[in-house]
């Protein structure tokens, strides 16, 4: 096969599930939580499902697809 997997699993997505666009969504929301409550546990908070889902939508599911 001449096309990378990972490649090919981001090619197959909409461009508001591309790499950059999850990233900036969630990167966006933390900035947008801090400047609402100015409260760290709350940040803290938020950043730990943000981070969930960047490691299931960015490194886990590719590498799964990769292994199809």
């Amino acid at each position: 096969m001449d096309v990378n997997p990972q490649k090919r699993y981001w090619s197959e997505k909409p461009f508001w599930c591309k790499p950059w666009s999850i990233i900036l969504f969630g990167s966006t929301i933390l900035f947008a939580m801090w400047l609402i409550f100015h409260n760290l546990i709350i940040l803290l908070l938020i950043s730990l499902i943000i981070f969930t889902w960047w490691y299931l939508f960015l490194i886990l599911a590719p590498s799964l697809y990769e292994e199809d």
